[in-house]
């Protein structure tokens, strides 16, 4: 929204929330081998002989919030205008990935239903071709500044700073 206490000065507001929840299930069928049309023979190339149920979940949060204030006058042949600001950014995800092998039955389709033994097991953060690891966060925060003028609407002047801190650098090295 837009605050305006007087003529010429305002500030502005923006506030943003983003929550995306994913819950993925496959299972793979155990399926014998398919018979040759011809001879009746099996063919060997066509049988799942392990089935398996992939489970995974991921959470992914995405929170932005940003303030700028500015201030403008003009008189006669002079306009000028000031613009201050600040802008926060805020990602946070969250995955768990379990793979379970050899179900008594193609029909059971809970994570717990399958074998016990630790080879037929797999349990990670990480989901392939969506996120690299179980957690991950990462927060931006930046101020920001712009000064404008003209005269006569012939001369202008601007001039931009800025300065940017981000939490994937280091401890001490994170301002830029």
């Amino acid at each position: 929204g837009t605050y305006t206490p007087v003529k010429g000065l305002n500030f502005n507001g923006l506030v943003s929330y983003n929550n995306f929840n994913s819950i993925n299930s496959a299972f793979i069928n155990r399926m014998d081998p398919i018979p040759n049309f011809i001879t009746g023979a099996p063919l060997n190339s066509t049988a799942v002989t392990v089935n398996q149920l992939t489970e995974s979940w991921q959470n992914v949060t995405n929170f932005l919030s940003q303030l700028t204030g500015s201030f403008e006058k003009s008189s006669n042949n002079h306009f000028g205008r000031l613009l201050t600001g600040s802008s926060y950014e805020n990602n946070y995800s969250r995955s768990l990935r379990a793979i379970r092998k050899n179900f008594v039955i193609n029909d059971l389709n809970d994570i717990d239903a399958g074998s016990t033994d630790p080879s037929n097991n797999e349990v990670s953060g990480e989901i392939p071709n969506v996120t690299p690891s179980g957690i991950q966060q990462y927060a931006l925060f930046s101020l920001f500044g712009r000064f404008n003028y003209s005269y006569s609407e012939k001369y202008f002047y601007e001039a931009n700073c800025r300065a940017d801190e981000a939490s994937r650098f280091a401890p001490g090295h994170r301002w830029g």
